[in-house]
């Protein structure tokens, strides 16, 4: 069920879970410097689980746009994935600045998957903002959804980030 609302969420821009609704809280294209990195691949003990170190694979910046916010962004991007994975777990954090010249700090976990070739990487991250006492402040208590597909050849990535319209109160 969770996968479905994902999904749909992506298509259009709303979903429900468990009783709450994912709204887009903002969409935007972003550019990597320089070569977009292939995700490494390291020998892992069992058990190694997504605690082993990661790699920089991207960094750069870009816009986002949404009815809440907007502004611009920078990122890094750091991931490793084991010899038999698919997957390529990945941390991202970086900074949005608002229209308004706010800073909002963002970090998240997540996971790419790539074609063959690794040219096109499809991307999902939970994150979190750190943003006190300004008008963006109640994106501290707002978790979100990012999800997004980068053409490393291009080094161009489309993403959009949802969050749920009734995110839970602080200490409950």
């Amino acid at each position: 069920m969770k996968l479905k609302s994902l999904l749909l969420a992506a298509v259009v821009g709303v979903a429900p879970l468990n009783g709450n609704e994912l709204e887009l809280l903002f969409e935007g294209e972003l550019e990597t410097y320089e070569d977009v990195r292939r995700c490494v691949v390291v020998d892992a003990p069992s058990g190694a689980g997504f605690e082993m170190t990661r790699d920089l694979v991207a960094q750069g910046e870009g816009v986002f746009r949404g009815k809440r916010l907007s502004g611009t962004l920078t990122f890094s991007q750091l991931g490793k994935r084991a010899p038999d994975d698919a997957f390529c777990s990945t941390l991202i954090a970086g900074f949005l600045e608002t229209a308004t010249g706010e800073e909002i700090f963002f970090e998240g976990r997540g996971f790419a998957l790539s074609n063959q070739n690794e040219d096109v990487w499809s991307y999902t991250a939970s994150l979190r903002f750190d943003e006190p006492d300004t008008p963006y402040e109640w994106l501290r208590h707002t978790p979100a959804v990012w999800v997004g597909t980068l053409d490393a050849k291009r080094r161009r990535a489309r993403y959009r980030v949802y969050f749920p319209t009734r995110a839970p109160k602080s200490g409950n």
